[in-house]
């Protein structure tokens, strides 16, 4: 039974410490092993996208929850996934509300002057440029831009070495039922990619249907469907590690993104799509609706077989939270938004 353990790194090695009654085994992504017991323990982080077959970063996972304690487990993770998905769809009508309330204001004060007109208060060159540039993005662009650099910076992180700044990803954005991760964890994982080619991969998935969804919802409900998808897919990856008694942790926007998929999908189901750059050699397409299920089939046989590659279960909670959400969520949140923003207009008053 394992009574402690740690991450380090020593050059461009990383090295994972446990300890089994007084002896200590040690493994390094070098090649060089030297198990002294359970060898079986290692394990290799499973991503909820694309991975390559050696992971630069493995990590330990951590002893499965007791039989008598692997359903009341999900007790957390349901109360968080539950604050989140409220707090993600109250927080995008404000977000709306505030919008709309700082439009009125500039019109009626005739103060309809363009963000354009104010870069020449940056009077640097190149931060005068970077200014034009983002201020030529529409709102809805701004929001994605900012996603996408929010899971740079979390790759950046990745490449640090640092054993605590390692310690500190792994805790919090990696997901796992085990004991060793924060429940934030279900959030912050969505915006985590250890390898360039999972980064890229899921990045490129994003762009290519975000601009659509913009032109089906505006950027608020984007942002909120993003969020609460990606702790929905972390719930359904929870619950399914618990019933096989899973300890791999998990990692990637693809819960999210494929909520994503399942929202536009649903909405344009005789749309035309390819596979990225496999499409435009062979001129392959197929419909959105085919795609969908086709998507839907591939995670169910890989739950059904036990294929370890992607987070299956993840996958199958996110497309499934997004078809939901575009059949019955919208009206059943999104068009009752009226009675959140009239709260917040008594609640604010005339600040």
């Amino acid at each position: 039974m394992a009574t402690s353990g740690k991450l380090s790194r020593l050059g461009n090695n990383f090295i994972q410490f446990q300890k089994f009654h007084n002896t200590t085994k040690y493994w390094t992504n070098s090649g060089n092993r030297k198990v002294l017991r359970h060898p079986e323990r290692w394990r290799i982080i499973p991503s909820r996208g694309f991975r390559t077959k050696k992971s630069k970063i493995e990590f330990l996972a951590e002893e499965a929850p007791q039989e008598s304690q692997r359903f009341r487990s999900l007790v957390k993770p349901i109360g968080f996934t539950v604050m989140v998905c409220g707090c993600s769809f109250t927080g995008a009508m404000i977000w709306q509300y505030e919008g709309m309330r700082s439009y009125a204001t500039k019109m009626k004060s005739g103060n309809n002057q363009s963000t354009n007109d104010l870069s020449f208060l940056k009077n640097f060159g190149f931060r005068k440029h970077i200014s034009s540039m983002w201020n030529s993005l529409t709102e809805g662009e701004k929001m994605v831009w900012t996603i996408t650099g929010f899971n740079i910076a979390v790759f950046l992180m990745w490449r640090l070495k640092n054993a605590s700044v390692n310690n500190a990803l792994y805790r919090y954005f990696t997901c796992s039922p085990t004991s060793g991760h924060s429940v934030t964890s279900m959030l912050w994982s969505t915006f985590s990619h250890q390898s360039f080619f999972h980064l890229f991969a899921n990045m490129y998935v994003f762009w290519s249907f975000s601009g659509v969804m913009l032109h089906l919802v505006n950027k608020e409900q984007m942002a909120a469907v993003f969020c609460s998808g990606g702790v929905i897919s972390s719930l359904a990856s929870f619950m399914h590690k618990i019933v096989i008694k899973g300890t791999m942790p998990s990692l990637g926007a693809s819960g999210a993104i494929c909520a994503m998929i399942g929202l536009v999908c649903m909405a344009n189901p005789d749309s035309q799509l390819t596979i990225a750059f496999i499409g435009d050699i062979l001129g392959f397409s197929f419909s959105a609706e085919k795609g969908l299920y086709g998507l839907m089939t591939f995670d169910a046989l890989g739950l059904l077989l036990g294929w370890k590659v992607f987070d299956h279960a993840a996958h199958l909670g996110g497309v499934l939270f997004g078809i939901w959400y575009w059949k019955y969520g919208r009206d059943l949140i999104w068009n009752n938004r009226g009675k959140v923003m009239q709260m917040w207009h008594q609640l604010r008053g005339k600040t």
